[in-house]
């Protein structure tokens, strides 16, 4: 029996999900591009009686996204919350609660999938940061960028901090999809 995936392999599934739903993409190139425990998942529980393969993928990423979701902490589950309203544009009248209360709605899997990756990298960067004071003020300045509902907001600052090293949280859908300048000089 497949394990659930990690939080870290969201970023595929929300790779994926965007190209589907943009209709741009060939779905088979687009699940050949997952890694094999995710596409075997997917295929598995993609629903034969779907006449497109691609609404098949869509519904398969989707029940595979809220399998993540129902896999984790109630801890967790409070986060994807706090962030998942923010990530639906939901103004301050929502908050985690009205996260909870819509985390399963079919038409948010964009937002979903978007705060699952926000949380993946929030544990990737914080464990980064370790006790450094120069990572942690670079963390805090990856997560501002990451959490920004500003799609103008595609410049990063790092330069000044000493830094030796980065963590790996760059190849995920929103620094591709808006990251357009990364300062790291003085380092």
């Amino acid at each position: 029996m497949s394990t659930i995936p990690s939080l870290k392999d969201v970023s595929h599934l929300y790779k994926a999900h965007q190209a589907l739903t943009q209709g741009t993409a060939d779905p088979e190139h687009v699940i050949h591009q997952l890694p094999d425990s995710l596409r075997q998942r997917i295929q598995n529980l993609s629903p034969p009686q779907e006449p497109s393969r691609s609404r098949q993928l869509l519904l398969s990423i989707r029940d595979l996204t809220h399998e993540i979701y129902s896999s984790e902490s109630n801890e967790v589950k409070a986060k994807i919350h706090g962030v998942f309203y923010k990530c639906c544009g939901v103004s301050n009248s929502g908050g985690r609660e009205w996260g909870e209360n819509h985390i399963n709605d079919y038409d948010k899997i964009d937002s979903l999938l978007k705060s699952l990756e926000i949380i993946s990298v929030e544990k990737e960067v914080l464990a980064w940061a370790a006790a450094d004071p120069n990572h942690k003020f670079a963390a805090q300045q990856i997560m501002r960028f990451m959490s920004s509902q500003d799609s103008e907001y595609n410049f990063l600052n790092l330069s000044r901090l000493n830094l030796t090293s980065l963590p790996d949280i760059f190849d995920n859908t929103e620094m591709n999809n808006r990251l357009a300048n990364l300062e790291l000089s003085d380092n």
